[in-house]
């Protein structure tokens, strides 16, 4: 398919099935160019992490607004992550540290006046019990809300492969998948730690960029460059996709309802469904109802 650049449109629907008339609004995030880090649905808004500021979009009124180091305590333009807990805070993860909005005022967190390991923040992700756990490029870091509890872990004290940490995912369980550079995946439940990689499963990916459970309990495994793996709760297996399909690496956001992927440059919607067999996903790729979000250059 041919690039092309145009506004980058996340579409959201109600309701979502392969095959059917697709009823959907469209809101505008960002402008064509502006590459998008992590997106998180909270409600009435989505927060778009990006490497030109933090935008903030009303889904009802489609009003945008961006944050930036300009008009707010940022301390970067380039955002990096966000997450939202449960009483509306917004984390925010930079390049220069970490900011925590409740709309009114922002906390400004770093090496400073924190236990953070690094103040580039790589990953963000909220469990259930409204802990943050943060990637940084030199460990994995557990806060609670009022950040006034911490654990640092790190290749001396944890079974983290390496240090720098490229992503954090999680499932129904409240499992805690972290994804490792050229290091593979981990599974924190608790104070129990598995690890997955080439040598001790059939994950052979070094690079993992998302974990995204489906409805029915199967896990979509993103990659850097070696497409997406399934798994079952047991095994790995990688999903043969044909030549037509050419790309390499595969994001994964979580909205409301539905799952934003992101295939190279080529962004899509999905149900929780998603994609049981290679088949299904080629068929899914080539939905024309469902296909296409933005192509961006």
């Amino acid at each position: 398919m041919k690039n092309i650049a145009v506004t980058f449109l996340l579409i959201i629907t109600s309701s979502l099935s392969f095959g059917s008339n697709l009823e959907t609004n469209i809101y505008c995030l960002a402008d064509s160019g502006t590459k998008i880090n992590a997106i998180v649905d909270n409600g009435d808004y989505v927060w778009a992490a990006t490497d030109n500021g933090l935008i903030k979009m009303n889904k009802k009124t489609k009003k945008k607004y961006i944050l930036t180091k300009e008009n707010s305590n940022l301390p970067s333009n380039l955002v990096t992550a966000v997450c939202t807990t449960s009483n509306g805070n917004v984390w925010i993860g930079t390049n220069k540290g970490l900011v925590r909005y409740d709309n009114y005022a922002y906390i400004n967190l770093d090496m400073e006046n924190t236990p953070l390991p690094h103040n580039y923040i790589t990953a963000l992700y909220t469990d259930r019990n409204n802990n943050v756990w943060i990637g940084t490029r030199k460990g994995l870091v557990k806060m609670n809300d009022n950040f006034n509890e911490y654990f640092v872990y790190d290749t001396t004290n944890s079974k983290l492969g390496g240090n720098i940490v490229i992503s954090i995912s999680g499932d129904a369980k409240n499992n805690i998948w972290v994804g490792v550079k050229n290091n593979g995946l981990i599974k924190i439940n608790n104070n129990t730690w598995n690890i997955f990689n080439d040598i001790n499963s059939d994950l052979t990916a070094k690079n993992v960029l998302f974990v995204a459970q489906q409805n029915n309990g199967t896990y979509y495994i993103g990659t850097h460059k070696d497409g997406i793996y399934i798994y079952n709760g047991n095994t790995f297996t990688k999903l043969n996709l044909p030549t037509s399909c050419t790309f390499t690496t595969c994001r994964a956001f979580k909205m409301s309802n539905c799952w934003v992927y992101r295939f190279d440059n080529l962004y899509m919607e999905c149900n929780g469904s998603g994609f049981s067999t290679s088949q299904n996903f080629v068929s899914y790729m080539n939905n024309e109802k469902t296909k296409l979000l933005a192509e961006v250059k």
